[in-house]
């Protein structure tokens, strides 16, 4: 009964890992899209004749954020093991181990099965304690990496709203030549 409980929490902390995975990946993926849009603002002001002090400041903001929002989702990535059981080999021989052991004894089984049980709960326990925290801290930062995200957006977008009036002031235009009968003649 008792180690029936723990490995249900086993499992359970199992499940919530791949869920946490899922919303970390999420996360990344969204972080990617960022890192695009931050360079094309880059390259829209690269183009400006001008740059404003407004616009160094609000994409230094920017990239700041996005270097904080990188660190914090490149923490969970650092090469932390998740705890699993043991082989089920290894669990077998240290079965027949506690079958040899209590071999001269009356209530044979009896005392295997509940030395076995303890013995899966005193593995499944420190497993599980580990997963959690695993998953407890892999949460934590990507909830900090969507934090940062977001304030960087908002500078992306305060920049790209000082960027922009700029930028359609920047764009060239072109004369059209329109040739009808063998004239030219100009367009506006």
């Amino acid at each position: 009964m008792r180690a029936e409980f723990f490995k249900e929490l086993y499992y359970r902390e199992l499940e919530r890992k791949e869920h946490v995975n899922n919303r970390f990946n999420w996360t990344v993926g969204i972080f990617i899209i960022f890192i695009g849009a931050n360079i094309y603002c880059l390259n829209l002001m690269l183009k400006l004749n001008e740059i404003q002090w407004a616009m160094k400041l609000l994409y230094g903001c920017t990239t700041l954020g996005m270097f904080a929002a990188s660190i914090f989702l490149a923490i969970p990535l650092w090469a932390k093991k998740v705890s699993h059981l043991p082989l089920a080999s290894q669990l077998n021989n240290h079965y027949s181990n506690l079958r040899n052991h209590y071999a001269n004894e009356e209530n044979i089984d009896k005392l295997v099965n509940e030395a076995f049980n303890n013995y899966l709960v005193d593995i499944y326990i420190p497993c599980t304690e580990s997963n959690t925290n695993l998953s407890d801290e892999k949460m934590k930062m990507t909830s900090l990496g969507n934090v940062a995200m977001i304030i960087s957006l908002v500078f992306l977008l305060l920049t790209y709203v000082v960027i922009a009036p700029s930028e359609a002031d920047q764009e060239e235009l072109y004369k059209v030549l329109i040739l009808e009968g063998g004239e030219t003649h100009a367009g506006k």
